[in-house]
């Protein structure tokens, strides 16, 4: 499973629900005209306006709606890029003029009456990136102007951002949605996620479409893969959910254990082997170039058993794997 793309699939699928766009607004976008919003009338728009090649590594969605009863839009870009665009009010500005244009063409298309002023649009950055974003909100930040007269003919662009990381974990709980988990999810180890998942099966079983569940569950999951473990919450029931979650983790401790007790005992071996060599031959240059390897080598596999016996390794596994006697260390 490709864990990257999955993820940046399943943001844009969760965000062609209607549910999760008005949970994003509603809690995240402090801005006054989002009371206004009428949810009941949102739809989802295709962005084939913008092409693949045109992206970075993020994903888009659409919507239609009404603010106090009048066409708008909502324009969401999920960034999922490990280094902050500079440029991003830039390409969010030229999306907004390429969306504008595709209308009235569209428009011309249908024979539909072209309007006098064009709907607003509320472009909106999702980043859940591990760099604090640092790139300037309004595009006339970025634009060199020498001459104070010059300014009235520039861009002016805002856009809204929403950064994952600038919420505490403490105020996403207290959010009981499925846009503050999503989040909550993200931002947690793997020892804090049984309450969180638990917690978002409840809200998923009661308050959302089967669709959203299935999606969901499917996000959840492409989580999970990426931290060694696959399991599928959209199929359990809320009783299952914390029992497995709990026997899913212990083998997930358990297999961590066993991959850093291996790394450790491996590199316990090289460091007593080279550590003895190296003694031995130092004192193989005194005593006979030979004999003073032969004795590294041989010191170096006690170092190292001693080594592999304090990890727990049986004194006859270990004579075995270096070829000793078991009373030799």
């Amino acid at each position: 499973m490709d864990t990257d793309k999955f993820n940046d699939r399943g943001y844009k699928l969760l965000f062609s629900h209607p549910k999760m766009v008005e949970d994003l607004i509603k809690s995240f976008v402090k801005e006054e005209f989002t009371d206004k919003i009428d949810y009941t009338t949102l739809k989802p728009v295709k962005t084939t306006f913008v092409s693949s090649g045109f992206r970075g590594r993020e994903t888009d969605v659409l919507w239609r709606l009404t603010i106090d009863e009048k066409e708008a839009y909502i324009y969401l870009l999920i960034d999922f890029q490990s280094t902050v665009d500079k440029f991003m009010s830039l390409r969010l500005m030229t999306y907004t003029g390429l969306f504008y244009e595709h209308l009235l063409k569209e428009k011309k298309k249908k024979k539909e009456k072209i309007p006098d002023k064009l709907p607003p649009v509320f472009p909106i950055l999702l980043y859940n990136g591990k760099h604090k974003w640092s790139a300037c909100l309004n595009i006339s930040e970025l634009i060199d102007i020498s001459f104070p007269s010059l300014r009235k003919y520039i861009p002016y662009f805002n856009y809204y951002k929403i950064e994952e990381t600038d919420f505490s974990k403490e105020s996403l709980k207290k959010m009981r949605n499925l846009v503050s988990r999503m989040f909550l999810i993200e931002l947690s180890e793997m020892d804090e996620l049984i309450d969180i998942i638990e917690d978002t099966v409840k809200i998923l079983k009661k308050e959302v479409s089967k669709e959203l569940q299935r999606d969901f569950g499917l996000w959840i999951r492409g989580i999970l893969y990426k931290k060694g473990v696959d399991i599928d919450i959209s199929k359990l029931d809320e009783m299952e959910v914390r029992p497995m979650l709990l026997d899913t983790l212990d083998k997930f401790e358990k297999n961590i254990f066993k991959k850093g007790k291996k790394k450790g005992l491996e590199e316990g071996m090289r460091k007593g082997m080279k550590e003895g060599i190296e003694k031995g031959i130092e004192k193989g240059i005194e005593k006979g170039i030979e004999k003073g390897i032969e004795k590294g080598i041989e010191k170096g596999k006690i170092e190292a058993a001693r080594k592999m016996l304090s990890a727990g390794i049986e004194r006859k596994e270990i004579a075995r794997i270096l070829e000793i006697g078991e009373n030799e260390f």
